[in-house]
């Protein structure tokens, strides 16, 4: 299996592949044949967020999509975007499984990290269908990756991984629960919701840290709620 840092060198090989060869795009499908990651003619590597928001919305355009389940570390501007396509969104925790069982109630799902569920035709990630439907839908327009990707949001959230001793797990998320009970949605950890954007503390299932997700309309309020989050947390652990 890759590493983070060598399968950010995959991405950049095959960006620079892309362009020094001419080609449409590029796509890299992971061991396990689920994921899939993109590059455009241009050589960009489409973010996890850009991506989902130009499969989703091209399947939609097509006729074929009007609901979607996405985890709630779905972006602020991606979710946006996806409603203002006209596609109903069904919320969901970032637990594989989880999204699976939940995407049958929807025409499609996505983790945001790659993987794609198209729940009409099978009811689980596949790397290979999800590249299969792009090129039906750059066929069928005679359009490609960069225009597709026109108006689509490009930034992920901001993460922090926050080392939190599992004994502090409990009270932080408890006070986070009670400080925020009357914004917050408690889908999965505490997600607390404002107009421009959201803050998410998710505790990590298998290792001592929180998980803080920071996604605004802006990126110097984006890095402000992240601090503040990362601050308020430390104070409660001390």
């Amino acid at each position: 299996m890759r590493t983070a840092s060598e399968f950010r060198d995959a991405k950049r090989k095959l960006s620079s592949m892309v362009k020094s060869l001419g080609t449409s795009f590029g796509v890299i499908l992971d061991a396990s044949g689920e994921k899939i990651f993109l590059v455009d003619r241009s050589g960009e590597i489409l973010s996890d967020t850009r991506a989902t928001a130009l499969i989703i919305g091209s399947r939609h355009r097509s006729g074929v999509l009007n609901s979607v389940t996405l985890p709630i570390t779905a972006s602020i501007e991606l979710e946006r975007y996806v409603k203002n396509q006209g596609v109903d969104v069904h919320w969901c925790s970032t637990l594989p499984r989880n999204i699976i069982h939940e995407a049958t109630n929807t025409d499609a799902g996505a983790d945001i990290l790659g993987g794609f569920i198209f729940s009409r035709a099978v009811p689980f990630y596949d790397g290979m269908l999800s590249i299969g439907f792009l090129l039906e839908t750059l066929a069928k327009t005679g359009e490609d990756l960069v225009a597709l990707k026109q108006e689509t949001p490009a930034r992920d959230p901001s993460h922090l991984e926050l080392p939190c001793p599992w004994e502090s797990k409990g009270t932080i998320m408890r006070r986070m629960s009670e400080l925020y009970r009357d914004t917050a949605e408690f889908v999965e950890g505490v997600k607390e919701r404002e107009e421009d954007g959201y803050t998410l503390v998710l505790p990590d299932r298998d290792r001592p840290v929180l998980h803080i997700y920071s996604s605004y309309t802006t990126d110097e309020r984006e890095r402000d709620r992240l601090a503040d989050a990362e601050k308020k947390i430390r104070s409660w652990m001390e």
